[in-house]
Formats: C-alpha cells, structure tokens, sequence
C-alpha cells in the first residue's frame, strides 16, 4: 500500500478544460512571472544615464570646469543619437515583450522621452 498524503494538503484544480479556449490568467501572474532582457536592462540603465547627462548639461555652465567640459564634448553626440534613437528601440522590444506592462523597455522610452523634452524645451543657465 502506498502512502499518500491527506487530501488537505494537496491543491485540487475542479476547473474543466475547455479546448480552443486559452486559460485566463490575470495581470499579476503574466508580470510576475516576466524576465525582463538584457536589452530591456541595458536601454533602461542607458535612459537613466542620458536623462542625468541632459539634467546636468542644461543646469550648469559645463564650460566652468575644465574636466566636465572635456567630458561633454566627448559625449555629446552619443548622447544625441540616445535621445532620439533610444526610444524608437524601447518601442520596438516592449512590442516584442508583448506588451507587458513589466517590461523595462517601456519604462526606458518614457525615460528617453524626458530626455528629448528636457532636450528641447529646457533652457541652459
């Protein structure tokens, strides 16, 4: 005779399964179970970085210190391209995420779209 545990501790599913139907699953457990890529990661650190660097280069006169002028010219033109490339890629992997509100890459297009608002309508000291 083999022992099993008590009914108690087993989780019955009484659901029948209706072929053709697909299974309703509500939205935490499609985001909860989501892994977000190294794309989705790396475009979000990427947003986070280019909306500092537009921050910082319209709020302070980068020309005053030597290094962190340096540093703006060496970056200025990736930090363009960022600005107007990035959420053009974002759009295109939370399209292929599906639409899943969990996906960093809408949260890096948002991000990137503040960069090109501060880029545009921010105006420097």
């Amino acid at each position: 005779m083999i022992n099993q545990p008590p009914l108690l501790g087993r989780i019955v599913n009484n659901s029948a399964r209706v072929p053709g139907v697909p299974n309703k699953t509500n939205m935490s457990d499609r985001s909860a179970s989501f892994k977000n890529s190294g794309n989705n990661q790396a475009l979000f650190i990427l947003g986070i970085i280019t909306v500092l660097y537009w921050i910082i280069a319209k709020s302070i006169n980068v020309y005053n210190y030597a290094f962190i002028g340096a540093v703006f010219e060496l970056l200025w033109l990736p930090m363009m391209a960022s600005a107007f490339i990035g959420p053009i890629l974002s759009l295109v992997f939370f399209a292929k995420d599906k639409y899943n509100p969990g996906s960093l890459a809408l949260y890096a297009a948002v991000l990137q779209a503040v960069a090109v608002f501060i880029l545009i309508f921010l105006n420097n000291n």
